[in-house]
């Protein structure tokens, strides 16, 4: 293979731009430059697959049991709110981040420890007091009840916020986990043969791991956490389980905060099981260590486009602007072709691609075609965007819908791209057509590039701000929503958009809605929660935790909600499972409703044991929707449904159980457990449904690792998946009878806890004792271990038994 610029004219011809040359007032001069050849390439990346699992620790089963219930949405749901708080407290105060350039670190650092002192401080301390309390050699004569009151009567001070209150809450809830699993491993007499470190050694460990976890979340914030630390994560746990831990790929398969959590519970666990004080103490060091770890020096993007927007305006040369650009731009957007790029020579790589860029833009450089060109993209963008009138004389727009261009067309290359001169040039510009179109106004591409009825384009936001942090299409449409369409658009997680208007912003979905849809995109980095403080003059959007209002846009949800399914981007199915995990190019919408707004309630916040609500101080969060959750526990021979009922629906259930309308309650319970189970689990299993198993300490199926070049890889990570579906599958009719049973006897302690203070109620299905699990159990080793198929052939899903219910107040998932 050889990249040569002299033929990057060449290629071109070979290609039609994807432009009409509208408003075009003169022809640029040719680009003459060439560069040296780059020899042929073989693809960089080899996975070599090692086999078979080595015998696992005696302990494996608690080890892993142990892991799997200190995992917690809900703590990385407070990460990533207090992430968000912690960014608004510094950005607040700063009208150009790249401006600051070195002292913006210090400035944000300062910020953050204001932020974080409050809840290290009482973190710590609450750690302190346990481990006074379970200190001594009395370990194994506390019992589970007793445990359990002790933490709920915890204190838990005075925190300025519900993501802080959250974030301690979570912590002591992994740490009474610990607790629990230390006093069960001393009733096996483990700790009395000095297999396990004293409780109180071990939670001196734990409280040494609080401040180097803030410093993770600190940089998350900050968009300077390590990407080594995705692999490391994942690779912790296994080593300890003595599982042959694969190359480590950053695949995407685990997103930033789950590898923050991941880390942090798999040093708890290990400080649990380490029989040595040295080593314990190791394990906080390193933990300790690797929080201080600089990731490798990248360009900044954010400066990288600045420089080529003022090299472009002060009449720069195209192409050495561009490669100037496109180092920053390939580092910061493609970790894969960075890879290939680094073997096959990325000086080469760049003067090619800069070339053949520099060829497809630079009729539009000129200043008297770039105005013209920022003119159109004002005018579209008045009414959604805010731009003033004056603002037709900034050539600013047209500057940055060039630079976009460039910068989404790298961001859509992969490694197949990069084999030879040919298939570069036609990537390229396959893709160049789609960022033309993501950038330029219709009236500037060709007919067959314009979205049908398409009247605006896509707006770097906010406009005033510290930075860029994502885009917005400058058109609102009005629409109404319907009710099949509202019961047929998913959100994230699988819920639907009508669960979403009836348990959080308390309207009825039964009837038509009219709404206007403002559209968002994400550029690298973005995070939901930037998109909803940057929308200030949107109603209702720019609130405390308004993100949870935006929903994804892709293709078929444009084409039920918009009419235009191309106005929607399709992205892989891991970045609908949670809005704290977003990609870049993803869309999202949200949706003005007049007189609507997200539904909150008081936080609940324990002190020595009394709920706390003092009046105007009282902290409001938003309420929470219907949802649910998986459980397939091989350790125990054990699964579990747990279904939320939202305040609105756990009411409504409550109503009909008062007028005596017991037939009524059963139907509409039938009605939503039953769709929900479909709809939200069984679609969505992969990342809805935890699985204990001493092989699969990722705990779910979307997070086992796939080496698509290796058959059995996928083909073991595809039958997992379809085992624990079916296995899902099997439970979901027992668990809508065992509810419908559950309502018939014991309605009135629905309704008790329906009238506690919490939001909602929480449902659990538990079916115990399921004969089979351990044979199903030796499979999936087989199949993550070995690939060992022998016994599969006989396989059969068990009988499954009819589950016990229990009913809790407040959201309660395993």
């Amino acid at each position: 293979m050889s990249y040569n610029a002299a033929t990057a004219s060449s290629s071109l011809t070979a290609f039609e731009t994807p432009f009409s040359d509208t408003g075009l007032v003169r022809e640029s001069s040719e680009w003459n430059e060439t560069t040296p050849a780059v020899p042929d390439l073989e693809s960089p990346f080899s996975f070599e697959f090692e086999a078979g699992d080595s015998a696992q620790p005696v302990h494996a089963t608690d080890f892993v049991q142990l892991l799997a219930e200190m995992e917690s949405p809900a703590f990385r749901q407070s990460l990533y709110d207090m992430a968000a708080e912690m960014e608004e407290s510094w950005s607040a105060r700063i009208s150009n981040e790249t401006a600051m350039g070195e002292r913006f670190e210090p400035f944000a650092r300062q910020e953050a420890f204001t932020y974080l002192s409050p809840v290290l401080n009482e973190t710590e301390q609450a750690i302190e007091k346990v481990r006074h309390y379970f200190s001594g050699n009395d370990l194994a004569s506390h019992n589970e009840a007793a445990i359990d009151q002790f933490f709920d009567e915890l204190e838990t001070g005075s925190l300025p916020g519900p993501a802080q209150e959250q974030f301690f809450k979570s912590i002591v809830n992994k740490v009474k986990s610990v607790v629990k699993t230390g006093v069960n491993l001393a009733k096996k007499g483990i700790s009395a043969v000095g297999k396990i470190l004293p409780i109180g050694k071990v939670l001196e460990k734990i409280k040494g791991m609080v401040r180097p976890l803030l410093e993770r979340v600190l940089k998350y914030a900050l968009g300077k956490l390590p990407a080594s630390l995705r692999p490391h994560a994942a690779n912790l746990a296994k080593r300890f389980l003595n599982i042959e831990s694969e190359t480590a790929v950053e695949d995407g398969s685990m997103n930033e905060l789950e590898a923050i959590e991941t880390e942090f519970n798999s040093n708890l666990a290990q400080s649990l099981f380490t029989a040595d004080d040295q080593e314990a103490s190791g394990i906080v060091y390193e933990y300790e260590q690797s929080a201080g770890e600089q990731p490798a020096a990248l360009p900044s993007l954010d400066a990288a486009r600045q420089q080529l927007m003022d090299d472009l305006r002060q009449g720069e040369r195209i192409a050495p602007a561009i490669e100037k650009f496109l180092p920053a731009a390939i580092l910061a957007l493609q970790p894969v072709v960075k890879i290939a790029v680094s073997i096959i020579g990325r000086q080469r790589l760049i003067n090619y691609l800069s070339g053949l860029l520099a060829k497809l833009i630079e009729k539009y450089v000129p200043q008297q075609v770039v105005k013209p060109l920022a003119g159109s993209i004002i005018d579209v963008g008045l009414s959604a965007i805010g731009f003033e009138t004056s603002d037709r004389e900034s050539a600013a727009p047209g500057y940055e819908a060039l630079v976009n261009t460039i910068q989404e067309t790298v961001e859509q290359l992969n490694e197949s791209a990069i084999q030879d001169e040919s298939s570069l040039a036609a990537a390229t510009l396959s893709a160049f057509e789609k960022a033309a179109a993501n950038n330029f106004p219709a009236d500037y591409l060709r007919r067959e590039l314009q979205v049908p009825g398409q009247q605006g384009t896509w707006i770097m936001m906010p406009r005033n701000g510290a930075k860029y942090q994502y885009k917005k299409y400058s058109r609102v449409t009005p629409v109404t929503i319907e009710p099949a369409v509202a019961k047929h658009i998913m959100s994230f997680g699988g819920q639907p958009l009508a669960m979403f208007l009836r348990d959080q912003l308390g309207l009825d979905p039964a009837k038509p809605i009219q709404a206007k849809v403002h559209l968002y995109e994400a550029i690298p980095g973005t995070r939901l929660s930037q998109i909803a403080a940057g929308e200030k003059n949107i109603p209702g959007l720019s609130v405390l935790n308004g993100y949870l209002q935006l929903h994804p846009l892709d293709v078929k949800t444009a084409a039920l909600l918009l009419k235009e399914g191309l106005l929607g981007a399709d992205l892989p199915k891991k970045l609908l499972a949670s809005r704290i995990h977003i990609g870049s190019g993803q869309r999202f919408y949200f949706l003005e409703i007049d007189g609507a707004r997200l539904r909150t309630m008081p936080s609940l916040v324990k002190k020595s044991g009394v709920i706390n609500q003092s009046g105007a101080t009282t902290k409001n969060v938003p309420v929470q929707p219907s949802d649910i959750q998986g459980v397939v526990n091989f350790v125990k021979a054990e699964i579990r449904i747990n279904y939320y009922f939202s305040e609105t629906e756990s009411s409504a259930v409550v109503e009909k159980l008062n007028k005596s309308d017991f037939f009524g309650a059963a139907n509409s319970i039938r009605q939503s457990v039953g769709n929900v189970l479909n709809d939200m689990l069984l679609k969505n299993a992969g990342s809805k449904v935890k699985v204990i198993h001493e092989s699969i300490p990722e705990l779910y199926v979307d997070h086992l690792e796939e080496k698509q070049d290796q058959f059995m890889g996928a083909i073991g990570k595809e039958a997992i998946a379809k085992i624990v579906e079916k296995l899902i599958g099997l439970v979901a009719d027992s668990a809508v009878q065992g509810m419908l049973n559950y309502f018939r006897a014991r309605a009135a302690e629905f309704r008790q806890a329906q009238s506690d203070e919490a939001d909602g109620v929480t449902v659990k299905m538990i079916f115990s004792n399921i004969p089979g699990m351990s044979k199903i159990g030796s499979v999936l080793k087989a199949l993550k271990g070995s690939f060992s198929l022998a016994g599969i052939t006989d396989f059969s899903m068990p009988s499954i038994p009819v589950p016990d219910v229990q009913v809790k107040a407040g959201k309660q998932f395993d």
